[in-house]
């Protein structure tokens, strides 16, 4: 049952005023509190929905996290909006709040542009506030610029918990239906993970819609095509809409926002330092051992294909890299082996593998080089190895000490991919860093090759 504008709750010491919002199992409303002669803001399960399934588990939730809730009343901070009281009526669990008067950030930024004075200013309140939240073991799991509220003295209050979010979506306060809140939370809220790090999620995507005035793209929508698709991340850099935002700000929104939570800052605090510092990314922290020993082991690649011309040796280069084209290549090379004359040399057999190569780049997925798969990888190496190969005995060798450079490959890669991400570099250009220590191993191989054929010869 939704209560309607004169309803009296408690034997006339509150009246509706108005519905501030309607979603899910929640329903929040404006209230005249008589005997303080105030505006209050009372949230309550609806009751039309009773039948639903998962009605008692919510409710039980609902009252438990709202006794919890109460306990930020005590720190005293004017960043939180206060939880008043919690009380039934008609059998309806009812929390009452304080009615925050002011303008949504939501609203702000549609209005006018915002300094970044203002928007840093902004952002460490409520930075502030869910320091204290989280220190008493709680998660806000609401936070978007909808439930940011400026007040006319410039404080910044956080409002409208997501209580029992794991179980459905919460609804928003004071927030247009049609402002998708949900770009502004990462992929693991929507699985029911209430953490820290998805509060400094929300923070950071908040910090890029308020400096440039665009919504982000949502957190399940860049897990889906970065993570599951391997494609490129579709979020717009912040400095693509502001070009004069400062480096620590960008620096903030791409450490914040991390698709993973585990690369994002563990700490609101510690985000926060990044906010208001001048980051300058250490010489010493960036892996330049590790992306030599890319280069390496694709020069590896580029002196053995030396044989052929460098557009079949990029188009082979292209096929290892292509997840379709390496395993159709690895599908098909046995019964493609079967056609060709056990009496000739590995390096004729070699020679039809190379061509084979060449002729998957033509339906081959497009994929940066450095995101590679390692099976495609170290499949074509290993064969690849054998073009001078001329013997059983030196073949096995040769093979041992293959495996033993695609293991380290494997394990370098992983690597130098964790440190990139800690780094202050968006995917993208991770994605540019990568493929590009790839495609330099194999231009310097096939320029080595070129150079001096008769190593070639020697092998």
């Amino acid at each position: 049952m939704v209560w309607q504008p004169s309803h009296e709750l408690q034997g006339g010491k509150y009246i509706i005023e108005e519905i501030l919002g309607e979603e899910g199992f929640e329903i929040t409303y404006k209230v005249w509190h008589h005997n303080l002669q105030t505006y209050t803001v009372i949230k309550t399960i609806n009751d039309d929905l009773r039948d639903d399934p998962d009605y008692q588990k919510y409710e039980e939730k609902f009252q438990q996290e709202a006794r919890i809730l109460q306990r930020l009343s005590q720190q005293e901070n004017n960043h939180i909006v206060s939880i008043k009281d919690l009380f039934v009526e008609n059998n309806i669990c009812c929390l009452m709040m304080d009615f925050v008067e002011g303008e949504s950030l939501e609203d702000l930024v549609k209005n006018r542009k915002l300094s970044k004075a203002e928007v840093v200013n902004c952002i460490q309140q409520i930075a502030q506030a869910l320091i204290v939240i989280h220190s008493l073991g709680l998660v806000h799991g609401n936070v978007h610029p909808g439930n940011i509220i400026f007040q006319n003295d410039g404080t910044a209050t956080l409002i409208d918990f997501g209580i029992a979010g794991e179980i459905i979506p919460t609804s928003r306060y004071k927030s247009s239906k049609k402002f998708a809140h949900q770009v502004f939370a990462p992929y693991e809220q929507s699985l029911g993970r209430r953490e820290p790090t998805i509060d400094i999620y929300s923070l950071a995507s908040s910090l890029y819609f308020a400096a440039t005035g665009e919504l982000p793209v949502s957190g399940n929508e860049r897990y889906t095509d970065v993570i599951l698709h391997h494609n490129s991340d579709p979020l717009v850099p912040p400095e693509a809409y502001n070009y004069s935002l400062s480096n620590n700000v960008k620096f903030a929104i791409e450490k914040g926002m991390k698709i993973e939570p585990e690369y994002r800052s563990q700490s609101v605090s510690n985000w926060l330092e990044l906010l208001l510092t001048d980051v300058v990314v250490k010489v010493s922290d960036f892996p330049w051992l590790s992306l030599g020993y890319i280069t390496f082991y694709y020069s590896i690649f580029g002196f053995l294909l030396g044989l052929s011309t460098i557009t079949i040796t990029c188009a082979i280069t292209y096929a290892i890299a292509s997840s379709f084209g390496g395993t159709l290549a690895i599908i098909l090379l046995p019964l493609f082996s079967t056609l060709i004359d056990p009496s000739m040399g590995m390096s004729m057999i070699a020679f039809y593998i190379t061509e084979f190569f060449a002729f998957t780049i033509a339906i081959a997925s497009a994929l940066p080089i450095g995101r590679a798969y390692t099976v495609s990888s170290i499949y074509c190496l290993f064969i690849n190895i054998l073009l001078g190969v001329e013997n059983d005995r030196s073949a096995v060798l040769t093979c041992i000490l293959t495996w033993i450079l695609c293991i380290l490959f494997i394990f370098t890669y992983n690597c130098v991919d964790k440190q990139l991400k800690k780094q202050s570099i968006r995917e993208d250009n991770q994605e540019f860093i990568l493929a590009g220590a790839s495609l330099l191993g194999v231009f310097l191989g096939w320029l080595v090759y070129q150079l001096f054929p008769q190593l070639y010869l020697n092998i």
